[in-house]
């Protein structure tokens, strides 16, 4: 059980989340998996924040890139729960698994996960230790990446760079509808940053989706079952926040089989800037072309500088 992050990543980073309930054997169980990072076109996919139903005896580890149990959190019991998401930062760029040990069957464990997708450039490959290629090595010493790299701290990955605006929306349902709607003025981009449920008492009543730029299918579908109450954030600071871009049009629905739910969203708002633009493959306007090329931003997106 995983995003399909080649599917629904469209403006990276971003940062998806997954939640669904899990059905969970005696033994090891899979719960989430990311291959084919290294085919190409390539992505980075890091695992940014999980969290559990504490239950005595549930051990979580994650494998990735070959090596095993990068992370290992011996007993989820001694989670912070549901409400909470436990910190985690773990980059691949070949494949990445999620393992939950349980000495017995549980049917629809309370799960959720999100991962930040990227495409990787020569600076965050250098900051990851992952492989360089040709191209790689050459944008490394036009810009001195080795030399960035070794004498500053980089600032880690804001969701909300680039953000002028941030808004809530709040609404209660008892039948399927629309959540929100939200067009996006040309040239700006609409980024939703967090989404929250009342939690009911069993899994499967409802299902959070969400569709952009009338693309066709849904980003994400959430239970709300496995997410946060609605007086927690889905993150635990801003910048573990979720971030996923909508550049005409945001929908999110909510499918409701029986009771009542209340919803909460947190959308931002932010001019479309020329770098976005090129690294996006969105056509720039004449003028945006001569800044591009004026200011070599083409080079400087792939080195990872712009």
């Amino acid at each position: 059980m995983s995003v399909d992050y080649r599917k629904v990543v469209s403006y990276p980073p971003e940062i998806i989340p997954f939640a669904q309930p899990i059905d969970l054997i005696a033994g090891d169980n899979r719960v989430f998996e990311y291959t084919g990072m290294d085919q190409p076109p390539s992505y980075v996919v890091s695992l940014y924040g999980a969290s559990f139903a504490r239950v005595d005896g549930l051990k979580f580890w994650v494998d990735a890139d070959g090596a095993v149990k990068v992370v290992s959190v011996d007993d989820l019991g001694a989670a912070r729960g549901l409400d909470y998401t436990e910190e985690f930062k773990v980059p691949a760029c070949k494949n990445m698994f999620g393992y939950i040990y349980s000495p017995a069957s549980i049917a629809s464990y309370q799960m959720r996960h999100a991962v930040r997708v990227d495409r990787p450039n020569a600076l965050l490959k250098l900051q990851l230790g992952f492989p360089l290629s040709r191209r790689d090595e050459e944008l490394v010493e036009k810009y001195g990446l080795r030399e960035l790299v070794a004498t500053q701290s980089l600032l880690p990955f804001d969701p909300y760079a680039g953000i002028q605006q941030v808004k809530t929306y709040a609404k209660t349902l008892s039948s399927p509808g629309v959540v929100l709607r939200l067009p996006v003025p040309k040239g700006f981009k609409a980024v939703l940053l967090d989404v929250a449920m009342e939690r009911p008492t069993s899994p499967n009543v409802a299902r959070l989706t969400l569709e952009r730029d009338r693309q066709g299918y849904d980003v994400f579908e959430l239970d709300p079952y496995c997410l946060q109450g609605l007086e927690q954030p889905l993150r635990f600071d801003r910048l573990h926040s979720i971030r996923i871009v909508c550049l005409s049009e945001m929908l999110v629905e909510l499918d409701v089989s029986s009771g009542t739910h209340k919803v909460r969203l947190v959308v931002g708002l932010g001019k479309l800037t020329i770098p976005e633009k090129i690294r996006w493959n969105i056509e720039l306007s004449p003028e945006e072309k001569a800044t591009a090329d004026r200011l070599n931003l083409y080079e400087q997106v792939e080195a990872g500088i712009a």
